[in-house]
């Protein structure tokens, strides 16, 4: 319930001089409609659109599009991750053939030094002096070519074993690329169908994204906003009359309903460049009566007029921050109130 006015006369000297503002700045009743119904029509067609973009179930053909859409992404890195590792086998499978033969090739230089050292041990003992040494065994001669061919012999095995380790790298990376070859190939069938599943989610939501309905509820709703939005920036063009009014709004609220704004009754004052005028601006009527206890409702000239000025004082004084659609569900609830 509002605050009791301190006094009818000063509560109706600042609604006087608010409204007559008001007009001063073009905002009469006409204007007020215009913008109360350029505001209804921005709610209309926006209701409109969603309606239509409902039954064309566009948000999930939209969320499906996306969804698809990142699943052929995550394929396509799925496969450039299998392409990557089918390299890496290759390398490593090629490293290993390479050893592979390098150690063949080492194993038959130990088998060519260990035939050497036989050969050597034989022309030792044939040398041996058999007065000096009756036992060839004792001769050093002999004795340091058995000790080559044991060398020699230790070397061929070494060479062998590292064969056998070879084959078996050779047949380890030839499975890992195996493998991986056919990771690659899993991962391009998948790659296939998942960008297949993109484009067909992506062409359907196009379809409904250009559905001739949808597309005309569109126009309708921007050619509304763009309508609502040239009348609010109307009210916000001159930064001086904005806030001369919203001065007048708040000595308005301060003379006839002090609870609203939690200030101590006044009466009203004109700022600096506005005058306080006797009589009403065309276009808005001067109050009729007076009645203990005014509130803002009653204030405010007529009840037609009344609602839709509080609500474009509202709006300048928070700059017209409002959206279209949130200034015409206030301007329904003041219908309510009324």
């Amino acid at each position: 319930m509002a605050a009791a006015a301190p006094g009818d006369a000063a509560c109706l000297q600042a609604s006087t001089q608010f409204n007559a503002a008001l007009g001063l700045a073009g905002i009469d009743v006409t204007f007020v409609n215009q913008f109360e119904a350029a505001t209804a029509a921005v709610v209309t067609t926006a209701a409109e659109y969603e309606a239509i973009a409902q039954s064309l179930n566009i948000d999930a053909l939209l969320a499906d599009a996306e969804t698809t859409n990142i699943a052929a992404e995550d394929a396509q890195v799925a496969v450039e991750l299998a392409q990557v590792a089918v390299s890496e086998a290759q390398i490593a499978a090629d490293a290993a053939s390479a050893a592979a033969a390098a150690a063949l090739v080492a194993a038959g230089d130990a088998q060519a030094d260990v035939d050497a050292a036989v050969t050597a041990v034989g022309v030792a003992i044939d040398a041996s002096d058999p007065v000096a040494y009756p036992d060839v065994a004792t001769d050093p001669a002999v004795i340091a070519a058995r000790a080559d061919l044991e060398t020699a012999e230790a070397a061929l095995v070494t060479a062998d074993a590292a064969v056998v380790d070879a084959d078996s790298a050779v047949v380890t990376t030839g499975t890992a690329l195996a493998e991986a070859g056919v990771a690659l190939d899993a991962a391009a069938i998948a790659e296939t169908a998942a960008v297949e599943a993109a484009i067909v989610a992506a062409a359907a939501a196009d379809a409904a994204l250009n559905d001739s309905s949808l597309l005309a509820a569109e126009a309708n709703l921007e050619e509304a906003s763009a309508e609502a939005e040239r009348l609010a920036l109307q009210l916000s063009s001159d930064p001086a009359v904005a806030a001369e009014l919203v001065e007048l709004f708040k000595a308005f609220l301060a003379a006839c309903d002090a609870g609203a704004i939690g200030v101590t009754p006044v009466a009203p004052v004109a700022p600096v460049g506005v005058s306080a005028p006797t009589t009403p601006a065309p276009g808005v009527k001067g109050p009729t009566g007076t009645n203990k206890g005014l509130n803002v409702q009653t204030a405010v000239t007529t009840e037609d007029n009344s609602p839709a000025v509080a609500l474009i004082a509202a709006l300048l004084a928070v700059g017209v921050a409002v959206p279209v659609a949130t200034a015409a569900r206030m301007r329904r609830l003041e219908r309510a109130q009324r």
